[in-house]
């Protein structure tokens, strides 16, 4: 080991010495095609932009209110919803769960069940279809994959009569 250690300890006295002794010309400047002095706070867009699956325009949080009458309505259907997330061993989901159920249970709407598909694409289809069979009112989901989840029905629904078209 020794040996090793004498060989070793003058290398590294030498890498510390030269990190050390770097002044400032030394170090490689910034070419002059980059972009200097960018604020990167103003970056981006101004407003929530995007689109929903059917052209609805998005909309900030802060428009959405909902009044007392509508509120009394939510509570009298005893609504029924699951939650399908792409993990619950994180902080973040366990907010995301806690904030979704406290809001819901605010309007009398009962939380069937929070599923975590462990980042398996194929998992949260099993889970989103086990939690149709519990015939909920809807699913809140954080998907894995969003295209691969986008074709699961929200709802069994019977074949649609044969037509000629």
């Amino acid at each position: 080991m020794k040996p090793i250690l004498r060989q070793t300890l003058p290398l590294t006295a030498l890498v510390a010495a030269a990190a050390l002794s770097m002044t400032p010309s030394a170090r490689a400047e910034v070419p002059a095609t980059c972009v200097k002095g960018v604020d990167l706070a103003k970056l981006g867009p101004k407003s929530i932009v995007g689109q929903g699956p059917h052209g609805e325009k998005a909309a900030s949080p802060e428009v959405l209110a909902l009044s007392e009458v509508d509120a009394a309505k939510i509570k009298e259907k005893n609504f029924k919803v699951g939650i399908s997330m792409q993990t619950v061993n994180l902080d973040w989901s366990q907010l995301q769960i806690q904030g979704i159920t406290d809001t819901l249970k605010k309007y009398g709407v009962t939380v069937t069940g929070v599923a975590s598909a462990e980042y398996q694409v194929d998992k949260q289809i099993a889970d989103i279809e086990n939690t149709i069979q519990q015939h909920p009112d809807g699913i809140i989901s954080i998907p894995v994959d969003f295209t691969a989840t986008a074709p699961i029905p929200t709802r069994r629904s019977p074949k649609p009569a044969s037509s000629s078209c």
